[in-house]
């Protein structure tokens, strides 16, 4: 459309699109004509990381205690003032059960309670 006298504002118009988008891409076209048109991620390459090695350490510690699941692990991580999520302790244990292979914490301790009007057969009132 450029090449054919369309100015930015016009072509923008017609796409529907802002005019500093069709000066990008008239900028990567006039660098690289179809090499530059190829989209690049903006992500970063090394994404943030809300853990530190030494709150690792510190999980890792406490995983070592079966008895202690993501909730306390993250109240004493607390105590120790490092602030770490529930869900970000249960992911670090998690880590940790499959590299050291550590205990799971035990599940439930109560016994099931009996029904007080079982039926006897299927869809009995």
């Amino acid at each position: 459309m450029h090449a054919e006298g369309w100015n930015a504002k016009s072509i923008a118009g017609y796409l529907v699109t802002s005019r500093q988008t069709v000066h990008t891409t008239l900028n990567k076209w006039a660098e690289g004509q179809f090499a530059g048109l190829h989209d690049h991620s903006h992500a970063p390459h090394q994404p943030a990381r809300k853990t530190t090695l030494k709150a690792m350490s510190e999980v890792k510690k406490l995983a070592e205690n079966p008895e202690l699941g993501a909730y306390r692990v993250s109240a004493a991580l607390e105590q120790l003032g490092i602030k770490l999520s529930r869900s970000t302790c249960g992911r670090l244990l998690a880590i940790n059960r499959d590299l050291y292979h550590l205990k799971m914490p035990r599940q439930g301790g109560r016994p099931k309670a009996q029904m007080p009007f079982r039926t006897e057969r299927r869809h009995q009132f």
